[in-house]
């Protein structure tokens, strides 16, 4: 179970990095990443996070940790992506809302828009 849980897990988080450009292109290059991006959070809240509060179960752990950052590009993410992950993989947004009441999370996590903000700057699109 944990080689499985571990595979899919780097296999969503790999997809997740690989997608953080697709907020600044367009195209069927943008909709080929953002269903790939889409395909593997929801493998991953079907398969790894199921029905659990946290990746481990009840407690916070090392999984969480490694991947609440990416859920500061969300917002880039719907905001050229034509969808809303509430919508799209709502138990994996109640896991963020979640992490977000912690403070150890609050206290680190990158602001969403200013994520988006720097993104824009970054790819070139402001």
């Amino acid at each position: 179970m944990f080689t499985q849980s571990a595979t899919h897990t780097t296999s969503s988080a790999t997809a997740a990095a690989r997608s953080t450009s697709a907020a600044f292109v367009t195209g069927d290059a943008m909709a080929g990443r953002y269903a790939e991006l889409l395909g593997q959070l929801k493998l991953l809240e079907e398969e790894v996070l199921g029905d659990k509060p946290f990746f481990a179960g009840d407690e916070f752990g090392f999984l969480d940790a490694v991947l609440i950052p990416f859920s500061s590009m969300f917002h880039g993410y719907e905001q050229h992506g034509g969808f809303r992950f509430d919508d799209e993989c709502p138990a994996l947004m109640r896991w963020v809302r979640r992490c977000v009441e912690r403070d150890s999370v609050k206290s680190v996590l990158p602001d969403e828009k200013e994520m988006y903000e720097l993104h824009k700057v970054w790819y070139g699109t402001e």
